[in-house]
């Protein structure tokens, strides 16, 4: 990333899978994997929000407690053993539908950035300084 006349980096790659650069101008994201490469850029004063959204399938846990309980309630070995795999089955799906990203968007972009394994305050802290960054900036543009 090449930086304008004046701009400094305030932040840099808050997680460790993705390039995501706050400067004193902008926010820049690349992402780059399998024959993927995405580059996007927002001039902080075109930000419009910045969000943070996790979301979970909480019906594969309940799926997975009640093959549990059928399973042990029949009482055979066989029910007890698919109830078992069952259970081992949709908690492990539901461990992968669990997303946590960072949404920053403009009118006509937006900067999607998973921060899964992230603890919230670093999130919201990130968050703040991106706002805190943007507010700084549309006062030395006044």
């Amino acid at each position: 990333m090449n930086l304008f006349e004046g701009e400094t980096i305030v932040s840099q790659s808050i997680h460790s899978l993705v390039n995501l650069t706050l400067t004193t101008h902008r926010i820049s994201y690349e992402y780059s994997v399998w024959g993927t490469s995405i580059y996007k850029s927002i001039a902080l004063e075109h930000i419009t929000s910045c969000e943070n959204k996790y979301t979970s399938q909480i019906g594969f846990i309940v799926l997975s407690f009640i093959s549990l309980i059928i399973g042990f309630t029949i009482g055979t070995d066989a029910s007890m053993s698919i109830g078992f795999l069952s259970f081992i089955a949709f908690a492990i799906i539901y461990a992968f539908s669990r997303q946590n990203n960072i949404i920053i968007g403009s009118s006509s972009n937006r900067i999607r950035v998973s921060v899964s394994g992230l603890e919230r305050k670093k999130i919201l802290d990130f968050i703040d300084l991106i706002e805190e960054t943007k507010y700084k900036r549309t006062l030395n543009l006044k």
